[in-house]
């Protein structure tokens, strides 16, 4: 690696990784303030991302210093589908690099659980999902783990955001099944709707329909609609948010509460659909839902571990990957002990996979 490239690497890695650790610092911050024994306990000065070859971040690093069109994934469990911390890394970093949109969202009240912490959703109508969370998903998943499906031609979704969003936020990417089976649906937002035609002979190999919404506002709403006799189902994986002028951050929240990392293994449309999400840095963040109620790695944990780094980069070549380790965990006042093994075992996973963690 020449020097150029070199000082630009750990430029761009000092800026990068105190934003990420922002949220987690300032929170350990405010705790200090109030607690002197906690103080004792907490080293926000250990708030890094690390690494056992600076390669394993070339890739970010470097689009990072060249370019403000950057877009992150991240993928995991509870704490991703709420989106209270990432969505707070979301904002920072956009204060760097600008709004690149709000990126993935989901109708979660559907399948009557949880929405981001930003907005919450409405439906109407007959549904039926699966969750990444299920042993055997009976409809299958894509980036977000989740797929919700309907055979009632007047079914409906809305998602409401706490705040107007921002008017960058023009485009709408509507990830669904596309066929000619497949019910077409009205978006409208504020007091303008837009038709929009569901099938596979506009882009066929692309998993979503794009619409450029007519007005942005705070409420998004998808009407279905029978359009023509053999038009029977409707079934949906996401929808992304993003600016109509491919420029600034878009941090993508794929997480579902529960999840294990076996999880993405189980999502058989993962890799159709995150190329198009197109990430530069993918953030694979579970582990609790792994050992916390055994308190004991199970025997096929590193074997699951690299092949969702493998699912991953086949999906996102021009991605590095971040593994992340757990908190500290008690669970019914117990301790769970198993916490320092598994992050050994990540350790030994990232140099081996040559991954930051």
């Amino acid at each position: 690696m020449n020097n150029k490239i070199n000082n630009t690497l750990f430029t761009s890695l000092i800026v990068l990784l105190t934003i990420v650790a922002t949220m987690k610092f300032v929170v350990a911050q405010d705790i200090q303030n109030k607690d002197t024994t906690i103080n004792a306990c907490l080293h926000p000065e250990l708030n890094y991302i690390q690494f056992y070859n600076k390669s394993s971040l070339t890739k970010i690093a470097t689009k990072w210093s060249e370019s403000n069109a950057i877009t992150i994934a991240h993928l995991g469990d509870s704490h991703i589908q709420s989106d209270i911390f990432p969505g707070e890394v979301r904002k920072n970093l956009q204060l760097i690099k600008g709004n690149g949109g709000r990126g993935m969202v989901f109708p979660f009240s559907i399948a009557k659980t949880y929405s981001g912490n930003d907005y919450k959703s409405f439906y109407t109508g007959s549904w039926k999902c699966a969750r990444s969370i299920e042993y055997a998903p009976k409809l299958p998943l894509g980036a977000s783990g989740i797929t919700c499906q309907t055979f009632d031609s007047d079914a409906s979704f809305t998602i409401q955001f706490k705040n107007p969003l921002p008017e960058v936020n023009k485009i709408l990417k509507l990830f669904c099944k596309k066929s000619e089976s497949s019910y077409d649906f009205i978006i409208k937002t504020r007091d303008k709707e837009v038709l929009v035609i569901v099938d596979n002979y506009v882009c066929p190999n692309q998993p979503y329909v794009e619409i450029e919404l007519p007005v942005i506002g705070d409420t998004i709403v998808v009407q279905l609609t029978k359009q023509n006799a053999h038009e029977s189902e409707f079934e949906l994986y996401g929808m992304s948010l993003e600016a109509g002028q491919r420029d600034g951050l878009i941090l993508h929240c794929l997480g579902i509460g529960g999840a294990q990392y076996r999880s993405i293994l189980a999502q058989t449309l993962f890799q159709d659909q995150l190329p198009f999400l197109n990430p530069d840095f993918v953030i694979i963040d579970f582990g609790t839902n792994d050992y916390l109620y055994t308190d004991e790695i199970p025997s096929t944990m590193e074997s699951e571990i690299k092949n969702v780094i493998k699912k991953v980069r086949f999906s996102a070549p021009n991605a590095d990957v971040l593994l992340t380790t757990p908190q500290d965990m008690n669970r019914k006042g117990r301790n769970i002990e198993s916490g320092e093994a598994f992050s050994d075992l990540i350790h030994k996973i990232a140099k081996e996979e040559n991954c930051a963690f």
